[in-house]
């Protein structure tokens, strides 16, 4: 790549350090609501989206020592067709006298504390671009140590997400498929995948069209930069997709300055499809130089939840493939 362009690498620092600053959301899961729970670590947050039937109940099991917080409660999605609101239960030891679920595995000297399901307000979640309702939520430090069971009993079908501790923790591979988790969770709450792909690939689509054109946008000459461009159309994706799910969302919950997060999230994938472009001017070939920079930019895809994993991989190959005639053509 010629000329005096900034260092993707360096871009990619910045934005992990800001990112890593940022994150305030949950670990999306979609346990079979049907099988018991192992929570490893109740203290770190995560939500798991269930689909419950009449009757059901959700069990979530997890170890807690005296003194220690548990904060749990149960969210529903906004719309029709989520059913009624579920009860929350928690049963442990050292808990107030109650009869817990039978399809929770209590020892008899467990207690019961309930909280009954009551649909709140829309809220908004900037990071995941939703709308959702609080219905239930127990914050209680654990009166002993020991084995504790947390159950989302439905009386009816019903639409649940379980939510548990607070402590902000992803794994490297929990952090890059979180957009892939977070477009389920979408599906969970009643979308359709049509609903959900086409701002994203409309958008796609129309840079495909404009840079075949080389309308406002560099025109790849190379293979090896055919990759980098498909990398950027599905970074242009999550944004459209992003600001399209916090458009839907905002209009049951209002303006909040939560909204200021997801201008984040979505800024973040805009400067990488805009790196895209301004390295594909430049020029991309299989050089040493040109291949760390595209290594680089891949890293900040996926630091940046930029084009869903696939974008990112595609920068990856691009970087990844030395130097040949078939991907650089006569300047190889």
């Amino acid at each position: 790549m010629r000329g005096r362009e900034p260092s993707v690498a360096v871009l990619a620092l910045v934005c992990l350090v800001a990112a890593s600053g940022m994150v305030q959301g949950h670990v999306p899961e979609h346990p079979d609501a049907s099988d018991p729970v192992a929570v490893e670590d109740p203290s770190v947050s995560r939500v798991f989206y269930l689909d419950l039937g009449p009757e059901d109940v959700a069990v979530f099991s997890f170890e807690a020592a005296a003194g220690q917080a548990v904060e749990l409660a149960v969210n529903q999605p906004t719309g029709s067709g989520v059913g009624p609101p579920p009860e929350l239960v928690l049963v442990g030891p050292g808990l107030p006298n109650g009869t817990p679920p039978p399809e929770v595995p209590a020892e008899a000297s467990d207690g019961v504390l309930r909280a009954e399901g009551d649909r709140q307000g829309p809220a908004y979640e900037p990071f995941g671009p939703s709308a959702d309702r609080r219905v239930a939520s127990l914050n209680v430090t654990a009166p002993a140590s020991g084995t504790f069971h947390a159950a989302v009993v439905a009386k009816e079908g019903a639409k649940a997400a379980f939510v548990i501790g607070s402590r902000e923790a992803f794994s490297a591979i929990e952090w890059v498929t979180n957009p892939i988790q977070v477009l389920e969770a979408y599906r969970w709450a009643g979308q359709s995948w049509a609903t959900i792909a086409v701002p994203g690939v409309l958008v796609a689509a129309a840079g495909a069209l404009a840079a075949s054109r080389g309308i406002g946008v560099p025109r790849p000459r190379t293979p090896r930069e055919g990759l980098v461009a498909a990398g950027g159309l599905a970074t242009l994706a999550t944004v459209a997709t992003v600001l399209t799910q916090a458009a839907r969302a905002t209009a049951a919950t209002g303006w909040t300055q939560a909204h200021l997060v997801t201008g984040l999230v979505a800024g973040l994938p805009g400067l990488v499809a805009g790196l895209h472009a301004r390295l594909l001017a430049a020029g991309v070939t299989g050089s040493r130089r040109d291949r760390l920079q595209l290594a680089g930019l891949a890293a900040l895809g996926w630091v940046t939840w930029s084009g869903y994993v696939v974008g990112p991989a595609l920068v990856a190959l691009a970087a990844l493939a030395p130097s040949s005639p078939r991907l650089d053509g006569e300047a190889a």
